[in-house]
């Protein structure tokens, strides 16, 4: 399943250079441009991605979002691609979580040659405003990664590849660094049914609210009052460690027209800090797509 603005030249450089050329280039063809939206409720296990054993109770939510895509090819091996996206989440019993996005993403895909089974690879980097109702969540997001694309079967795409991110926060204890490599698969099952899964390793800073924990804060490179979180009126601490994570997901999608398809996903995410403790988190989300 925030930040303060600063200058970013590696994923601010790559999309500014791909949304130009997504508007430019002789003898490309007319962009298409394409909608898409979705809404679902979802389940979270550790809202406050606790410690194991001193989680707060599980809480569901609600989430929308609403994108537009324009895509445009360059020759017969590179296609470039722009889109920007309306994200929201409303928690139910945690409302400071509650969160909107508004990002743009670019992306240049590039396929050497023909063939069905030639690979595809692709280099992307992305920007967002985050906003919550915790101000200390609320900034900037800003990715810049690569993968690449190779059809195993008539059935089976395998994707690979990696990521860097960073968030800065209104506070400090959210400005959060990290390095990811993923593999990804999707799996037709049929003319209307997908199978999708995904695994990703991060290294990188993570954030944990908590009662005060002097285990934690011996580790933390930042720690600060929860403005949202906490127990028997007690505010909680949230602390920035440093560790790894890994993420797996799985999930399925059902085509019940060609613009309209129904998806199940399930994430579960365990995460390892420096000190050794563990964090386990639990994300599963039902949505409606619709593509226009």
């Amino acid at each position: 399943m925030g930040r303060t603005l600063h200058a970013r030249p590696p994923a601010a450089r790559l999309l500014l250079l791909l949304a130009a050329g997504c508007c430019a280039g002789a003898g490309a063809a007319p962009p298409e441009l394409h909608f898409s939206g979705s809404a679902g409720l979802g389940y979270d296990s550790n809202p406050a991605n606790a410690e194991t054993g001193s989680t707060l109770p599980a809480t569901g939510y609600a989430v929308a979002n609403l994108a537009a895509s324009m895509t445009r090819t360059a020759g017969e091996h590179v296609a470039l691609l722009l889109r920007g996206s309306l994200d929201g989440q409303q928690y139910f019993d945690y409302v400071g979580l509650s969160n909107a996005k508004a990002g743009v993403l670019a992306r240049g895909l590039y396929r050497p040659g023909g063939g069905f089974y030639m690979p595809t690879f692709a280099a992307w980097g992305s920007a967002a405003l985050w906003e919550f109702r915790s101000h200390m969540r609320g900034g900037a997001e800003y990715r810049a990664g690569a993968y690449a694309s190779e059809q195993l079967t008539t059935a089976i795409d395998l994707r690979l590849g990696g990521y860097a991110s960073e968030r800065d926060s209104h506070s400090g204890v959210f400005d959060l660094r990290g390095q990811a490599a993923t593999l990804d698969a999707d799996w037709m099952l049929g003319d209307a049914l997908t199978a999708y899964l995904g695994y990703e390793f991060r290294q990188a800073d993570f954030a944990v609210s908590s009662a005060p924990d002097p285990g934690a804060a011996a580790y933390a490179a930042v720690l600060q009052a929860d403005d949202s979180l906490g127990s028997n009126g007690v505010p909680n601490t949230v602390y920035r460690l440093r560790g790894h994570a890994q993420i797996g997901t799985l999930g399925l999608n059902y085509a019940l027209t060609p613009g309209l398809a129904l998806d199940a996903q399930g994430q579960q995410i365990h995460t390892r800090a420096e000190s050794g403790d563990h964090y386990n988190r639990w994300l599963t989300t039902v949505s409606l797509l619709a593509r226009f």
